[in-house]
């Protein structure tokens, strides 16, 4: 996981993202096998026909591609590869058709974080706004395009998440509640270290900006 710094306002980035359609993926539980105990876990917000990759998020390189499937269902595409920071050619490595605003589950899809949480799939109102359903003390990323000015993608993990919690390595996401600061602990053979992940787009190179909702 690369580790960032820097702040930006939610605000700005709200408004550079709503021209295009949005398909809201709420994460749930795998256990919660009615999406009814609130959302948590690893979300994502990207737009419908368009390849966007999430491989400066997470160690595991990846693309999303989600287009309209029927009239009441999308078809949400996963890649996976190590060459490419946004790659939707060839073949997915998972294909799944979500019913929107409805409880699904993929055991294959993985969220690219080696978890495979239910979903709940809906359009993104051009009114509130597309993070407006994100949990508050959520850490945001808002992926821009290389010019720091369109926000392309939104992900984020809802607070106090542990990702690989049944591995050598398990990192814990949150916000601290002092002044709302990205925060990832990464624990090792019973040591832990914490890490400020606050970034600003431009910033190391990076595009991408990151904050607590």
């Amino acid at each position: 996981m690369k580790i960032i710094t820097l702040v930006v306002s939610i605000i700005f980035i709200v408004g550079t993202c709503l021209s295009t359609e949005l398909v809201h993926f709420q994460p749930y539980s795998p256990s919660d096998t009615h999406c009814s105990n609130g959302i948590s876990g690893f979300g994502f917000i990207i737009p419908m026909d368009i390849c966007v990759g999430n491989s400066d998020l997470v160690d595991l390189p990846g693309s999303y591609f989600v287009k309209q499937w029927n009239s009441t269902a999308v078809m949400l595409y996963t890649y996976i590869n190590i060459y490419f920071k946004t790659d939707c050619s060839g073949n997915p490595t998972s294909e799944f058709p979500y019913l929107m605003d409805t409880c699904n589950y993929d055991q294959y899809e993985g969220s690219f974080d080696e978890t495979n949480y239910r979903y709940v799939p809906s359009n993104v109102s051009s009114d509130t706004g597309p993070t407006a359903d994100v949990p508050p003390g959520s850490i945001l990323y808002s992926v821009f395009d290389k010019s720091c000015e369109n926000v392309e993608s939104f992900y984020y993990i809802t607070n106090n998440t542990v990702i690989g919690p049944n591995t050598d390595i398990p990192m814990t996401y949150y916000c601290t509640a002092e002044n709302n600061i990205p925060m990832q602990d990464t624990c090792y053979k019973g040591k832990c270290q914490s890490y400020s992940l606050q970034s600003k787009c431009g910033s190391f190179e990076n595009s991408i900006t990151v904050s607590c909702t």
